[in-house]
């Protein structure tokens, strides 16, 4: 008996192992760096899961920090390709660029509707309806906030709605509504919604553009937001979101012969703002990129779309006959994406057959996808990893 006493007692006491177990899962759980740090290893949409574990690791996991050093260097993974018209709301294709099948990618609430991405969030409209209700959603953690409906104006009509946001400058967001004015629609008032005041209020700026703009094709970037004008010889118009102001027009690229020039790509990514353009007598896509002080453009890249189209034997030997002697303009380009090592950067573009991936440093081509009918429009919408709050 007294054997088994001692026998039972002695059970009953950790063991060393147990101990020096416990006591570092104890340092990891005390150390918020430690534990960031091995949290940030796991896939981003796993962590909510792990948000139920405590009060603490809800807060870490839910923090601005936190969010700012999972993804320090934020890519583009994948983009969203709406398809035509669905009797129960827009549906759009996920199209993975890094390999991973489509099903690692989260699937689009069935009312969105995306009007532009912007470093990881969209700003979306209720589909179907016509109201002057907005959006921001955040695809990666389906959470969003509804907007504050704007207020109908019998003088003025809306022309776009845009996100700002940048989350390596700030957590928070800022969405412009630029109004045309009646009866001079040259006459533009802006009303900005803020995610801290969570309301809308009109700025004392407003402009003029005698031209025209492209409102439906604005773009974010270092901290403003631009607008091709729609003038023969275009130009970029920007408007600084922080600082309430227009900083101007931008002449574009110096083109001896405007009229053989089409814009085919305006967009941002990683920090820069490109613009592609195809010449009528040339088969080239010449790639630009805006200098930060707004000084003017550089080439960064070009790509000889006579060789593009050799590649396809590789992609679809069945139809290559069809796609080699494709016409320039059925070549639309949906993204450009900058990767973190420059060689590695790369056009994504669709023809009537399909979506392919262009290398600039190595000059391959790899197809990510079919592309049927039933993708009307030739857009796509950036999706970037984020656990930014709306």
């Amino acid at each position: 008996m007294a054997t088994k006493r001692i026998r039972a007692a002695a059970t009953s006491v950790p063991s060393t192992a147990q101990q020096t177990s416990s006591a570092a899962a104890d340092a990891i759980a005390g150390n918020d760096d430690l534990l960031t740090e091995i949290l940030r290893l796991l896939p981003t949409r796993s962590l909510f899961k792990f948000k139920s574990v405590s009060k603490h690791w809800l807060k870490l996991i839910s923090s601005q920090d936190f969010s700012r050093r999972l993804n320090p260097n934020p890519t583009v993974s994948a983009l969203f390709l709406p398809k035509s018209p669905h009797p129960h709301g827009p549906v759009f294709d996920v199209v993975p660029l890094d390999g991973k099948p489509s099903t690692a990618f989260p699937n689009l609430l069935p009312s969105v509707f995306i009007l532009q991405s912007c470093n990881g969030l969209l700003c979306s409209d209720r589909y179907p309806e016509n109201k002057l209700n907005y959006y921001i959603y955040n695809p990666t953690t389906h959470q969003f906030t509804l907007l504050p409906e704007l207020e109908a104006d019998l003088f003025s009509t809306v022309a776009c709605v845009i996100l700002a946001f940048d989350p390596r400058k700030s957590p928070d967001y800022k969405v412009l509504c630029v109004r045309l004015a009646y009866p001079l629609l040259n006459n533009h008032r802006i009303e900005i919604y803020s995610s801290k005041a969570r309301s809308w209020r009109v700025s004392c700026e407003s402009f003029t553009a005698t031209g025209g703009i492209n409102f439906g094709k604005g773009v974010y970037w270092n901290g403003a937001i631009h607008w091709i004008t729609n003038v023969r010889k275009k130009s970029v118009f920007s408007f600084d979101v922080d600082e309430e102001r227009v900083i101007g027009e931008t002449p574009m690229p110096v083109i001896r012969d405007w009229n053989r020039m089409s814009v085919r790509y305006f967009g941002e990514c990683r920090g820069h703002l490109h613009l592609v353009l195809i010449s009528g007598r040339q088969p080239w896509f010449i790639v630009y990129e805006m200098e930060r002080d707004y000084s003017g453009w550089f080439v960064k890249y070009k790509v000889d779309l006579g060789a593009v189209s050799s590649l396809f034997s590789d992609i679809r030997p069945n139809n290559y006959e069809e796609l080699s002697k494709l016409r320039y303009r059925d070549l639309s380009i949906l993204c450009l994406v900058r990767e973190e090592k420059d060689e590695e950067s790369f056009l994504v573009m669709r023809t009537p057959e399909v979506v392919v991936r262009y290398r600039f440093q190595d000059k391959t081509l790899k197809k990510l996808c079919d592309f049927t009918v039933r993708h009307a429009r030739p857009e796509a919408y950036q999706y970037i990893e984020t656990l930014a709050q709306v």
